[in-house]
């Protein structure tokens, strides 16, 4: 769990945009996928602690998990590896949460 929380910081929602000279280009933010050792663990993780809805996994697979981000971002949790996780934190996703008291 330590690893989850090292890994989970703060992501900033953004929609960056590159302009070229004779054409708009945009790039958009959808979706970060994790790979965790325990994906039942994980998912309740997200949906308890973080409060994220779980959403349908277009993979069917069973081995993933999908969350939303809101604003039509996601977060996929994977689990079907071989071996072991390593997670070192240049490989993280943040969030900023906020409070709606």
């Amino acid at each position: 769990m330590k690893k989850i929380i090292l890994l989970i910081i703060t992501i900033q929602f953004y929609s960056p945009t590159m302009a070229q000279s004779d054409s708009d280009f945009s790039v958009n933010f959808n979706h970060v996928a994790l790979s965790v050792k325990n994906l039942d663990e994980s998912a309740e993780f997200y949906m308890n602690t973080l409060n994220l809805k779980e959403i349908t996994n277009k993979t069917k697979k069973a081995s993933r998990r999908w969350f939303s981000l809101g604003e039509g971002k996601e977060l996929h949790l994977i689990s079907d590896y071989d071996g072991e996780v390593i997670v070192t934190k240049a490989v993280h996703m943040a969030l900023t949460t906020s409070n709606f008291d």
